[in-house]
């Protein structure tokens, strides 16, 4: 997964988090045109089928993985490059190491855009917080329940306008922690999807 100064540029600056099948996970960057790229080194035993991430606010760069879907993000490199700032390329990177020798690679999940931004709204008389980074987040909150004729519970949300066309979704992928609730204690996660890399040769 890159983040590129210019597609079109074989010298231009970029960050990368990469994995490949010898070597595992890796953070890469070059931070001048031209420049040398200098490599972070994750797990040399975490290889594909493993799921990648990067963001960018304003200009930096944070890189993370994980190797199943429910697992938390594990952060590999968070570096500031002041170049990345602007309009820049995001996509999808692939090479061979062996130039001649055609490697291939299959992804699934891709995600590229604004993270979402979910405002905690008290409803009913409820109190509450949320934190998180745009995939994960931590709420706090009380409230009697979500039944009946009318709420109470703290709601984290993003609204989303009638003009916009297409389909929109939502699913649950994982709630890891739940406490200070009785049995009946409701959870609930927006879902973002991440990178994947599903197989590699």
């Amino acid at each position: 997964l890159m983040i590129r100064r210019d597609a079109t540029d074989a010298a231009a600056m970029h960050a990368s988090i990469v994995v490949s099948p010898s070597r595992g996970i890796a953070y890469q960057r070059r931070g001048s045109r031209g420049g040398t790229t200098s490599s972070i080194a994750g797990p040399a035993a975490l290889t594909a089928p493993i799921w990648l991430r990067m963001t960018r606010e304003g200009d930096i760069i944070t890189s993370s993985y994980r190797k199943n879907l429910t697992d938390p993000w594990t952060l590999l490199s968070l570096q500031t490059i002041a170049p990345l700032a602007g309009p820049v390329d995001v996509g999808l990177a692939v090479t061979s190491h062996a130039d001649g020798t055609t490697a291939s690679a299959a992804f699934s999940g891709v995600f590229i855009g604004a993270l979402p931004h979910l405002t905690a709204t008290a409803i009913g008389g409820a109190a509450g917080s949320i934190g998180g980074n745009g995939t994960t987040y931590d709420m706090y909150a009380s409230g009697s329940d979500i039944w009946g004729g009318s709420d109470n519970f703290v709601f984290a949300s993003i609204r989303f306008l009638a003009s916009i066309s297409g389909p929109t979704s939502m699913s649950c992928i994982a709630v890891f922690k739940s406490g200070n609730t009785n049995a009946s204690g409701s959870f609930g996660e927006r879902n973002v999807r991440p990178f994947s890399v599903r197989s590699a040769s």
